[in-house]
């Protein structure tokens, strides 16, 4: 049982820019418009599974604050996992507000919640945590208008310079294909190796492959297939998937069926449709084949075909003739664990 962390975690509520356009009657606190007053708060608790990774941060939710006082169209901009997201969002689905007012009259506004999880028995890096939240709140910017567009590079680009991993291959990106800043090839591999000494999985995949192929730097596959491990374990889901398809093929590395399983399997639990159907597609045509991984294989394959991959659905039109009353039940109850292995 979870115990209750009241007095453990702190919750607040601000306006902040929006994540999207808003609505024509949802509305910003500006000039005439006054924000709503937060005068109920549930707190949420920690699952199991954060709890026994000792995992602490913040979860930041886009709400709507409704004209009766209640939060409307939660999104979730900066995530931690684990069960903590859907905790905090079902946390403030109760909490109640004063509505915003415009000349005097309620009005829907746009806000954002975040959400703390603290243990206080272990230290907590706060630089980092308010580091990653506006890293990803930056990525929420980066789809926005132009000023909210232009906030959110200045944004990651001082996040880079103060040694942020993850702002520090994302700018190598942006240097390398000269999208949003200018060309320039070797201050990305300098930022990409940068990222990859912090064990920034994205930055190892990418300075793995280098090494790979020699591309910017001298031909090391040794060092460029270890990188690349160490990437798929650091959760880079290109990574896992490219480790999974030289397995499967014996390409580069000796062909070995079960490590491409595993390789995939990986990516297919943090929600990859591509590694779905690859994982579905091994499991099927597996030698003496038990029933436990037909049935896994069809379950992995409904939730790559819910994403709109085309050969997933064309293999579960051939396979769901074959499909017992017994299995599509176990089926259903197997593919509503493995949707929750993404947290």
């Amino acid at each position: 049982m979870v115990r209750n962390l009241s007095g453990l975690l702190a919750l607040t509520c601000s306006t902040l820019f929006a994540q999207t356009a808003p609505e024509s009657d949802v509305l910003r606190v500006g000039p005439g418009v006054k924000p709503p007053i937060l005068t109920h708060k549930e707190e949420p608790t920690y699952t199991e599974e954060a709890r026994s990774v000792h995992l602490q941060g913040n979860v930041m939710l886009g709400l709507i604050v409704d004209t009766t006082g209640q939060a409307a169209d939660i999104r979730v901009l900066s995530p931690l996992g684990f069960g903590l997201d859907e905790n905090a969002e079902a946390a403030v689905r109760k909490w109640r507000f004063k509505p915003g007012t415009k000349d005097g009259k309620p009005v829907r506004i746009e806000a954002t919640a975040q959400v703390n999880f603290r243990l206080p028995e272990f230290s907590f890096n706060d630089k980092y945590e308010q580091q990653r939240t506006d890293f990803n709140l930056s990525l929420n910017g980066l789809k926005g208008d132009d000023k909210r567009k232009a906030h959110a590079i200045e944004t990651i680009q001082k996040l880079s310079q103060q040694g942020f991993a993850a702002a520090m291959y994302l700018e190598s990106v942006w240097m390398a294909a000269g999208d949003l800043e200018p060309k320039n090839a070797d201050r990305s591999r300098d930022l990409v190796m940068k990222a990859a000494a912090k064990h920034y999985g994205p930055a190892l995949f990418a300075v793995g492959k280098m090494y790979l192929d020699g591309t910017g730097t001298s031909a090391n596959p040794e060092r460029g297939w270890q990188m690349i491990r160490d990437a798929s374990l650091l959760g880079s889901v290109e990574a896992q998937f490219f480790l999974g398809a030289h397995y499967e093929a014996g390409d580069g590395v000796e062909r070995d069926v079960e490590r491409a399983q595993r390789a995939f399997r990986l990516c297919a639990a943090a929600g990859q449709a591509p590694c779905q159907y690859r994982l579905a597609s091994l499991l099927l045509a597996s030698p003496g084949r038990r029933e436990r991984d037909y049935v896994q294989a069809i379950a992995w394959l409904e939730l790559a075909g819910s994403q709109g991959l085309a050969p997933a659905n064309s293999l579960l039109d051939k396979e769901r003739p074959n499909l017992t009353g017994k299995q599509i039940v176990w089926i259903s109850d197997l593919k509503q664990q493995l949707a929750q292995m993404r947290n």
